[in-house]
C-alpha cells in the first residue's frame, strides 16, 4: 500500500516537516515502511508544448513531423504517437534531459530529419505504465513554453508501506487513517474532509438481504443525470500515483473514496437492473458469472452475491460484474456501499484466485461505521467531479449492524497502571498528555476519580485491534516513542525454562549432527512434491508391495502438493539432490562435492478403521507425565487446544504423527550428464561409514545404548513400525537395520541405484531415518566419567583379509571383550575391497585395526604389549570368514 504525502497535507498541516526525515519516526509509532519514493520528480525541465501543424515523416511511414509552439520559439520534432493532431496540448521534453523513467532525450537525428527533444506520454515521464498515446494537458489551460509542474501538481513523496503490518488495522488502509496518526504523532489536528449531503425524497433502491453472515451492513442510494467524462488530469495522476488505473468519473470517485477512507465502494448503472431491486445472498451451487476482467466464475454455495432479482451482478467485496457495470451511455447511477464478512471474502478470493483492492481491504474486517461515512464521501466527489449530477433517493441502510448496533467497547484502567508499565514518571507522562494524546486517536476519555479512567475505544478500533488495558499502554507507548523511553533491565528473578525430556533430547540430537558432524540443519515442507516423487520414482509399499495411503489435503497450497509426507527421506533426498546440482552443472570442479544435511519432523500416517485409538489424540507419546502433559496444553494456541480436546471428548483418531529424524549424505560425481555413472566403492564405503558415525555419535549424545547394524530380512520388514521398511529408496543390498535392545529405531542405506539414476545430477548419496519416539522410549545410559589417564597408551595395527559377510561390528565386539582387561580402544582405520593380496583371492576384503592399550597401574611392556597383540591374533583368527593361517602368517611376519 502506499501512502501520499501530499494526501496527507490535505488532512493534516505539514508545514515544516521532512518526509523522507519523518519516515523513520512513521516506522517505529505505526507501521513498517519498506520505501520512500519522490513521485514525480526530475520533470522541472519539461515544458508546455501546443501542436501547431504536423506533417508526415520523409523517410517512415509510421512517423510524423509535429511542429510545436515553445511560447517564444517553435520546435519541430519526430513523434510516432498514433493519438498526434493539430491543437493537442502536450509535454516537451528539451535536449540532454535525463527522465524519471530512464530516457535520456538527445538532440539528433530520426532517419535523417533532426529531432531536438521529444513529446512524452505519462510512461515516458515515469509517471504510469500509460504508453498508448501522448500525456494531453489540454484541460490546464497552461501557456506554451512554460514549465508543466507550474500547472499540475505532480511530485510527492510516497511512502510504500508494509501490508502486513498493518492487517490488524484496518483503519490504516485509507489515507485519512494514516492522516490521522501522523496528526497524533505531530500534535496537530486532523482536518477530517465533509461529508454534509443531502439526500434525495424519492425511496431509495429496494435491498433485500438475505445473508445476514456475510453482510453487516449495506448502504445504497439512487444518483442521477450523471454524465460519464474523464476525470480531471489531478485526479487521475493522483490515483495513478497511488497504483490506480483511472477508468471514468464514476468509477475513479469509487477509487477515490477507497483510497482516502479505506472503505472499497461500487456503482451500478441503474438501467442494468430491474426494477431497482438489489439482493445481497448466497449463489446458487451451480451459478455463473462475468466479472469486470472478462473471466467466467463458477460460484459455489459459500460465496456471497450482489443480484438483481435474476441473477448476479458483482461478486460481494471482489469484482463488480460486466453486466452492470458502468457504461459511456450511463446516466442513472446505484451506489454500494457495504460492510462484509472478511472470513468470507478471503475464502472466496483465494478459491477463484482472484485478489482486488477491494477484497484486500475487506479480508481485514472493516468497521461498518466507516461504510456509512464512505457513502457520503462519494456523493460529495462525484458531485466535485459531475456539477449536473443530482441524488434523487434517500440513502438505504440495512443490516445486522443497523437493526442492533454493538455496545460500543470501554476499557477501564488507571493512570498508574499506564505509566508503571513503560517505566515512565508522572513529570514524563503527565496526566494532560495522555488524555491528549488518547484523544487524537479518537479515543473517549472519561476520568472515573483522579487515577480511575473509562476509555471508550472508537469503533475502527475494536474490531480485532484494542480490546485490554496493555492495548492502551502500547498507544502511549508508540505516540511517546519507545525510543525515548529509558532502557532499564527488570528487577525479576530469571530462571532457566523447563524443557520436557523429548525436547532436550532433540536438542542434544542437533548439537550432535551440526555441531559434532558438520551436517547442516533444513526445515522442510510436510507435503511432498508428486512431480518429484514421480521422476524419482519414489514410493513407500507394504509387505504386499502395495502403495501405503497417504494423507491427502483439502486445502493443498499447490496442486502438486496435496499429500502429507510419510517420511522425512523423501524431501530431504530432494534437497540434497537440489544442493548437489548448485554451480556450474557441466563443470568438473564440482566433483567430488559433498553435502550433509539433516531434518528432524513430524511424518504423517492414517489411522484405519481396525487400529487401536490413541489414549490421548494430539499429544505427543514422549509426554509421559501429567506435568509435562500440561506444559504441552499449555502452550497451545486456544484454536488447537479446542481442537485437541473435542479429539479426546469424542475419541477422534487423529492422524499418527511420530516424530523422526533422517540425514543425508551426497557425494557428487562431476560431469553434467545424470543417470549413468557409476560411483566408486571407496566412495560408497565412506559415505556409508560417515553416516554411520554419525548415527553412533548421535546415540551417543542422546546417552543411548550402542546401536548394531544388520541387515533387514524379509520378516524385519513386515514390522509394525513407524519407519518405511520397504521404501523406493532403500537398496535391496547395501542397507541395515538399527538395532538398539532388540529394538528396531532406524534404517540406514545407499540410495537404490533406480533412485540414484534419476537424479539430475550424477551422485552418490547414503539416507538414513530414526523414530525418535521409539528412541525416547529407550532409557538412556548413565553417564560416568573417567579420569584422564595417568600412564601412556601403547597402540599397534593389525591388517586382516576376510570375506564381505564379516561384519565389521561383531569383529571390533569381539576384541573389546577379550581384550578387555587392557583397556583397549579399537577403531577401523582403513578398508580395501579386492586390492589387497591377490584379486582373484575370495578373501578379497581387508581392513585395518588400530588397537590403543592402557593399564591403569602402570605402563605396558613389550612383552604386555606381545602377549595382547598375539591374543588379538588369536581371536581374530578363529572368526568365521577370516583367510585361514592368516594368523600364521602374521606371526611368522613378526
Amino acid at each position: 500500500m502506499y501512502v501520499s504525502w501530499n494526501w496527507i497535507g490535505e488532512f493534516v498541516d505539514t508545514t515544516g516537516i521532512d518526509p523522507v526525515e519523518f519516515a523513520d519516526r512513521f516506522t517505529l509509532a505505526v507501521a513498517e515502511i519498506e520505501g520512500v519514493s519522490h513521485y514525480g520528480q526530475g520533470l522541472d525541465q519539461v515544458l508546455v508544448a501546443q501542436v501547431t501543424e504536423v506533417t508526415a515523416h520523409p523517410n517512415a511511414d509510421k512517423l510524423r513531423l509535429a511542429h510545436c509552439d515553445l511560447g517564444d520559439t517553435t520546435v519541430t520534432v519526430v513523434c510516432g504517437a498514433p493519438d498526434l493532431r493539430v491543437g493537442m496540448v502536450v509535454p516537451f521534453v528539451p535536449p540532454n534531459v535525463t527522465l524519471p523513467s530512464g530516457i535520456t532525450v538527445r538532440d539528433g537525428q530520426v532517419r535523417g530529419v533532426d529531432s531536438p527533444g521529444m513529446l512524452a506520454s505519462e510512461a515516458d515521464l515515469g509517471l504510469s505504465d500509460d504508453h498508448d498515446g501522448l500525456m494531453d494537458l489540454a484541460e490546464l489551460k497552461c501557456a506554451p513554453g512554460q514549465a508543466m509542474i507550474q500547472y499540475i501538481a505532480l511530485q510527492d513523496v510516497l511512502y510504500e508501506i508494509d501490508n502486513k503490518s498493518i492487517t490488524h488495522r484496518p483503519d490504516l488502509w485509507g489515507q485519512l487513517g494514516m492522516a490521522r496518526e501522523v496528526a497524533a504523532l505531530l500534535r496537530r489536528p486532523l482536518l477530517v474532509p465533509s461529508t454534509e449531503v443531502v439526500w434525495g425524497s424519492k425511496a431509495g433502491p429496494k435491498v433485500t438481504l438475505d445473508d445476514h453472515a456475510s453482510c453487516r451492513r449495506y448502504l445504497s442510494a439512487e444518483l442521477d443525470h450523471v454524465s460519464i467524462a474523464p476525470s480531471p488530469l489531478s485526479i487521475r495522476m493522483r490515483l495513478r500515483s497511488l497504483g490506480v488505473r483511472p477508468i471514468n468519473n464514476v468509477v475513479d470517485a469509487t477509487n477515490w473514496v477507497m483510497l482516502e477512507t479505506g472503505n472499497p465502494l461500487h456503482a451500478f448503472d441503474a438501467a442494468q437492473i430491474d426494477d431497482d431491486h438489489i439482493v445481497i445472498r448466497r449463489a446458487e451451487p451451480t451459478e455463473t458469472m462475468v466479472t469486470l476482467d472478462g473471466e467466467h466464475r463458477s460460484l459455489t454455495n459459500q460465496d456471497c452475491v450482489i443480484a438483481s432479482a435474476q441473477e448476479p451482478i458483482a461478486l460481494a467485496g471482489i469484482m463488480g460484474g460486466q453486466n452492470s457495470e458502468i457504461r459511456a451511455e450511463t446516466t442513472r447511477v446505484l451506489l454500494e456501499s457495504a460492510s462484509f464478512d472478511g472470513a468470507n471474502i478471503r475464502k472466496t478470493a483465494s478459491r477463484l484466485g482472484v485478489r482486488t483492492e477491494s477484497s484486500a481491504r475487506f479480508e481485514k474486517h472493516l468497521d461498518p461505521n466507516t461504510a456509512a461515512f464512505a457513502a457520503h464521501r462519494f456523493v460529495r466527489v462525484l458531485h466535485e467531479l459531475c456539477p449536473e449530477m443530482v441524488v434523487v433517493s434517500e440513502l438505504v441502510d440495512c443490516g445486522p449492524h443497523v437493526s442492533a448496533p454493538p455496545t460500543p467497547r470501554v476499557v477501564e484502567t488507571s493512570r498508574s497502571y499506564l505509566r508503571s508499565r513503560l517505566g515512565l514518571s508522572a513529570a514524563q507522562l503527565s496526566d494532560a498528555w495522555m488524555d491528549e494524546t488518547l484523544s487524537s486517536l479518537e479515543f473517549e476519555v472519561t476520568a472515573l476519580d483522579t487515577e480511575r479512567l473509562a476509555v471508550t475505544v472508537p469503533s475502527f478500533r475494536a474490531g480485532r485491534d484494542v480490546s485490554i488495558q496493555e492495548d492502551l499502554v502500547e498507544e502511549l507507548g508508540r505516540i511517546f516513542g519507545y525510543d525515548h523511553i529509558p532502557s532499564q533491565a527488570p528487577m525479576i528473578s530469571a530462571h532457566p525454562a523447563a524443557l520436557p525430556a523429548g525436547k532436550m533430547q532433540e536438542r542434544r540430537a542437533r548439537a550432535a549432527l551440526a555441531l559434532g558432524e558438520g551436517l547442516t540443519e533444513v526445515v522442510l515442507y510436510s507435503f511432498e512434491s508428486d512431480a518429484t516423487r514421480q521422476r524419482l520414482g519414489l514410493s513407500e509399499l507394504d509387505a504386499a508391495d502395495q502403495q501405503r495411503p497417504r494423507l491427502t489435503l483439502r486445502n493443498y497450497l499447490s496442486s502438486d502438493m496435496r499429500h502429507m509426507r510419510r517420511c522425512l527421506s523423501n524431501n530431504l533426498l530432494e534437497s540434497l539432490e537440489y544442493n548437489l546440482a548448485q554451480g556450474t552443472r557441466a563443470a568438473e570442479g564440482h566433483k567430488g562435492m559433498q553435502i550433509g544435511l539433516f531434518e528432524i519432523g513430524r511424518v504423517f500416517r492414517p489411522i484405519h478403521a481396525d487400529q487401536p485409538l490413541q489414549a490421548d489424540p494430539g499429544i505427543p507419546a514422549v509426554l509421559t507425565s501429567d506435568s509435562e502433559r500440561q506444559t504441552y496444553l499449555n502452550g497451545l494456541s486456544p484454536a488447537l487446544l479446542s481442537g485437541v480436546e473435542q479429539a479426546e471428548r469424542k475419541a477422534i483418531a487423529l492422524p499418527s504423527q511420530p516424530r523422526h529424524l533422517a540425514l543425508a549424505i551426497g557425494h557428487r560425481l562431476g560431469g553434467g550428464q545424470k543417470g549413468w555413472v557409476q560411483p566408486l566403492a571407496e566412495v560408497t564405503r565412506s559415505l556409508y561409514g560417515q553416516a554411520v558415525g554419525a548415527i553412533e555419535r548421535l546415540l551417543r549424545q542422546m546417552c543411548l545404548p550402542e546401536a548394531t547394524f544388520k541387515k533387514l530380512d524379509s520378516t524385519d520388514k513386515r514390522l509394525e513400525t513407524s519407519l518405511e521398511l520397504n521404501a523406493a529408496w532403500l537398496h535391496s543390498a547395501r542397507h541395515a537395520g538399527i538395532w538398539i535392545a532388540d529394538r528396531l529405531v532406524g534404517v540406514i542405506t545407499m540410495i537404490h541405484p533406480d533412485v540414484r539414476n534419476s537424479l539430475d545430477i550424477p551422485a552418490e548419496a547414503v539416507l538414513a531415518e530414526l523414530d525418535l519416539e521409539v528412541l525416547l522410549e529407550i532409557p538412556p545410559v548413565a553417564e560416568r566419567g573417567q579420569a584422564p589417564a595417568k600412564f601412556p597408551p601403547s597402540s599397534f595395527d593389525l591388517t586382516l583379509p576376510c570375506t564381505s559377510s564379516v561384519r565389521t561390528r561383531e569383529v571390533l565386539d569381539g576384541l573389546t571383550l577379550r581384550l578387555s582387561e587392557v583397556n583397549s580402544d579399537i577403531e577401523v582405520q582403513t578398508q580395501w575391497v579386492r586390492d589387497f593380496f591377490d584379486s582373484s583371492d575370495q578373501y578379497g576384503r581387508a581392513m585395518t585395526l588400530r588397537m590403543t592399550c592402557r593399564r591403569l597401574d602402570g605402563s605396558l611392556s613389550d612383552n604386555d604389549i606381545l602377549s595382547v597383540r598375539s591374543a588379538a591374533i588369536d581371536h581374530l583368527d578363529a572368526c568365521e570368514g577370516v583367510r585361514p593361517n592368516w594368523g600364521d602368517e602374521i606371526r611368522a611376519m613378526s
